[in-house]
């Protein structure tokens, strides 16, 4: 098996991780190639360049680290392409910043990495400890880590094609709920398999009934508050508070 590696505006990150994986493999011809492996986020200056060796290639085509899965931390940059699914068709992905050389070994001998020793690997949450508060995706450099509501529940939405596996998440997590684990995440035909959600039940508000708050997190608030007013309008959503207030501040002009 011989592989092509392409740098279409990585660090070096994932190029020096591939030469240790794969020395003996890899070739400066594209035409003996049996995979053509692609690292950073395609820039302008090297779209067309990507393009043309594509389309000498009939191997398959490998997404090497965040930056080539989706751009990365550049993911929003004016000169950067938003993952090279966009420009070529890509058969597999493989998520790090950078992965290991273990990782990318396993991939080409066709197998899974297990566990790695000291390896920063894939974040996890643990749900039991998770008050969906958000500070995660609040502190997550490469927008990684989402939060969305449906209905009654709080998703909380690991990207691991997104993540460059900072552990900011880990750090800004008052509850200790989420770590990085020596879990690497191997090789995927699909995006979609890089993602990672946690349910967390979220509590209505008193007044219009609408789902606003982590129950969890209402519950954490409790056992530190003992005033029974505050403890009230807590359980009330944002826009029943403003509401509210504008009742109160039009009473005070009338009274006036």
């Amino acid at each position: 098996m011989k592989v092509y590696i392409i740098n279409t505006g990585s660090c070096n990150g994932c190029d020096i991780e591939l030469i240790a994986a794969a020395l003996d493999k890899i070739t400066d011809d594209p035409k003996e190639a049996d995979i053509l492996v692609i690292t950073g986020g395609v820039n302008r200056k090297m779209r067309k360049k990507l393009l043309n060796i594509c389309e000498q290639f009939e191997g398959k085509i490998v997404a090497v680290g965040s930056c080539a899965i989706s751009g990365g931390v550049f993911k929003d940059s004016y000169s950067t392409n938003q993952g090279i699914d966009d420009i070529v068709p890509v058969d597999f992905y493989i998520p790090g910043c950078p992965p290991s050389p273990k990782i990318i070994s396993s991939f080409l001998e066709g197998r899974d990495c297990e566990n790695i020793e000291n390896f920063r690997g894939i974040p996890k949450i643990d749900k039991f400890k998770c008050t969906g508060c958000g500070a995660c995706s609040l502190g997550c450099p490469s927008s990684a880590i989402k939060i969305k509501d449906v209905d009654y529940i709080r998703q909380i939405i690991i990207n691991y094609g997104d993540c460059i596996y900072c552990g900011e998440c880990e750090y800004n997590c008052h509850d200790n709920a989420i770590n990085l684990s020596n879990k690497p995440c191997n090789a995927s035909l699909e995006k979609d398999n890089l993602i990672n959600i946690t349910q967390i039940k979220l509590s209505p508000c008193r007044l219009c009934g609408s789902y606003f708050i982590p129950t969890r997190q209402l519950d954490q608030l409790f056992e530190k508050i003992d005033d029974e007013e505050i403890r009230y309008y807590l359980g009330i959503c944002h826009k029943c508070r403003s509401n509210i207030d504008r009742i109160k501040r039009a009473k005070e002009i009338l009274s006036e």
